[in-house]
């Protein structure tokens, strides 16, 4: 059986839906790379995955699960307030096809398990 590993603590996660016209979904990941690295640099983020089905004929949905060693205060009143924030959403917004939906919950730390095979050397 692979090693698992146990959160040390608790945190947040958010999951956030956004939808994107199919033709420019390439161009939506492009805008969002530098605030995706921006983000993961930061030493409160714990991973930051990008998912996407493209099981509708008219958008992409895409879904990030971001993971923070912080409160839901903290992510609302300090992370959300950065600066690198701006330019991405100036040029993303504006081409949603339905308003971004979020979902924020508290870590139950007994209820985490991430296996080191999932994850490879960068």
């Amino acid at each position: 059986m692979a090693e698992k590993l146990k959160a040390a603590n608790g945190g947040t996660c958010a999951f956030i839906d956004i939808y994107f016209p199919k033709e420019k979904a390439d161009f939506f990941l492009e805008q969002l790379r530098p605030c995706w690295e921006a983000v993961v640099a930061e030493p409160e983020c714990i991973s930051f995955e990008v998912f996407r089905t493209d099981d509708n004929p008219e958008y992409v949905n895409f879904r990030f699960v971001e993971c923070w060693a912080a409160s839901i205060e903290w992510l609302m009143n300090v992370q959300l307030q950065k600066e690198y924030y701006k330019p991405y959403l100036a040029v993303t917004e504006p081409l949603f096809v339905k308003p971004r939906e979020v979902k924020v919950f508290t870590c139950e730390p007994d209820w985490v398990v991430a296996k080191p095979s999932y994850f490879k050397p960068s």
